[in-house]
């Protein structure tokens, strides 16, 4: 499968004065996601325009609910008002609250209304398991070079894994070296005690 969705970087003010780093991903139809899906949780689906959905760990540091609204700053500086439509769930996206990034999510539409235009694109592509996705993402970059058109990087994982995906399993090897402390305290006491 292979899809476009834009991402622009900007930011949002969360509240007066404070204002956060802000990634928008651009979906072209909301309905029939097939890479790197996102799923509604409350609110408008897709988006109308003019309007964003927020991955819900983001919510976090937004203090409305559905219908606020919230300057947002484009790349180019430009300030648009927008209204917060609904609450999504990115399965793919490191934490909010974690990241201190917060995740939007509007339609072609919305960016139009906003009076902006990426200047590029990301195409995702999916593969089968097993495949060989870095091959396959690089011979998609020569096929895109060899008809004009600039590539400006290219990032494919034939193991894709959660972006925090090293935090995990050093916290699970802790905790299994707890355990094991513990066992061997645990053997050690009936151990004097029998």
């Amino acid at each position: 499968s292979v899809e476009s969705r834009p991402a622009l970087e900007g930011r949002i003010e969360t509240s007066p004065g404070r204002w956060m780093p802000l990634e928008v991903f651009v979906g072209e139809d909301f309905a029939k996601l097939r890479v790197g899906r996102f799923f509604p949780q409350r609110g408008a689906w897709p988006p109308p325009p003019g309007t964003f959905l927020v991955e819900r760990n983001g919510g976090f540091f937004l203090p409305g609910d559905l219908g606020s609204r919230y300057r947002v700053e484009l790349p180019g500086g430009e300030r648009v008002e927008a209204t917060l439509s609904g609450v999504a769930y990115d399965p793919g996206q490191a934490q909010s609250s974690i990241e201190g990034v917060v995740y939007a999510y509007v339609t072609p539409q919305t960016l139009s209304a906003w009076g902006y235009a990426p200047n590029g694109t990301r195409i995702l592509i999916r593969t089968k398991a097993g495949s060989q996705a870095e091959a396959i993402a690089q011979a998609s970059a020569s096929v895109l070079e060899s008809m004009g058109i600039r590539v400006g990087s290219v990032d494919a994982s034939d193991h894709p894994k959660h972006p925090h995906q090293f935090q995990i399993d050093s916290v699970l090897t802790l905790l299994g070296a707890i355990a094991l402390v513990s066992l061997l305290i645990c053997a050690v006491l009936v151990a004097n005690l029998v």
